[in-house]
């Protein structure tokens, strides 16, 4: 495949799998099921996607309509080299596990370049967003399954609150080590725990 594999491209040839579809109509889908959430969704790079899978040949326009003073919206659908390559990858991700890069590991591999005090500040304010989210999250997916959408639309948004609450475990973890001095660190040198 010549355009990135990205998850924008790949909930794009998801949605063409089920049905051809306009960008605009991709984009209400994406939110409706909540896929903001799990990826990077933006009218420019919703655009960019659509035609570097295109240019890939794995999407083609199926027709062009416009209604009354809308613009022009054009219908794509997947191509059979599409399809396979939605399926080949699709099948990849599930069953290999891929090194994602967290920014929040980065910044924690440099934790020695701040106080232990202001450590543990930092970390409880992160633990603070993290319980928020996670029930933000947790009453989002509440309300979708009592509208009835089915949970297999959801497990996107339960595997990444399952990913947070692991992290807030962690995180308050790291805080009571900090806290308590069982975790310490030379300031701006080396990282040997104490």
């Amino acid at each position: 495949m010549s355009s990135p594999r990205t998850p924008l491209a790949l909930a794009i040839l998801a949605l063409l799998h089920q049905e051809p579809v306009h960008p605009y109509e991709m984009r209400r889908r994406m939110r409706e099921r909540r896929l903001d959430h799990a990826l990077k969704l933006r009218h420019s790079s919703l655009y960019t996607t659509v035609q570097r899978l295109q240019d890939a040949g794995l999407i083609e326009p199926t027709e062009t309509s416009r209604e009354g003073r809308w613009p022009e919206r054009t219908v794509y659908a997947l191509t059979d080299a599409g399809r396979e390559e939605f399926q080949n990858w699709l099948r990849e991700l599930i069953s290999e596990p891929v090194r994602e890069y967290p920014q929040f590991a980065g910044a924690v591999a440099f934790i020695n370049h701040v106080t232990p005090d202001t450590a543990v500040e930092l970390l409880k304010a992160r633990a603070s967003a993290l319980e928020t989210d996670i029930a933000a999250t947790e009453g989002s997916l509440d309300k979708l399954l009592e509208m009835g959408l089915p949970r297999y639309l959801l497990l996107d948004a339960d595997y990444l609150l399952t990913i947070r609450k692991a992290e807030l475990a962690w995180v308050r973890s790291l805080t009571e080590s900090a806290a308590s001095g069982k975790l310490s660190w030379p300031l701006e040198g080396t990282s040997h725990d104490t």
